[in-house]
């Protein structure tokens, strides 16, 4: 099972007043991948010249702050250029059994909708 992760290229990270990690990035691209894999962890490993843990703890955050987030009421999320993340309602339907013709009921539920940015969109285009 594979996922489309929208990332950005990491090219450092720096420290808040705060004392909070933020990450500093480039330009987004598109690339299929399994989420932070450990493939992926060490080529950030090695773009950035952090550690190992400190890489795998800002994944892990990211990816934890922005599910919490599309769990909240509003279930959006918004990076500026790069994409928007917003939770829609799916009303149950019909639907049809491909083998054996019969009608079934689909029922309602949530999903994610991902609508890439403008930045990301024209890094797409080239």
């Amino acid at each position: 099972f594979r996922r489309v992760l929208f990332r950005s290229r990491v090219i450092g990270f720096t420290r808040d007043s705060d004392g909070l990690l933020r990450i500093v990035l480039t330009q987004p691209y598109i690339r299929c991948l399994r989420l932070a894999t450990k493939v992926e962890i060490d080529a950030m490993v090695a773009e950035t010249g952090l550690l190992k843990k400190d890489v795998k703890a800002v994944v892990d955050s990211f990816v934890n702050v922005t599910t919490k987030e599309l769990k909240t009421k509003e279930g959006r999320v918004c990076i500026p250029g790069f994409l928007t993340a917003t939770v829609i309602n799916r009303p149950a339907r019909k639907g049809r059994n491909v083998r054996t013709g019969a009608v079934i009921k689909v029922p309602a539920k949530k999903v994610v909708k991902f609508k890439a940015g403008s930045t990301l969109a024209e890094a797409v285009k080239k």
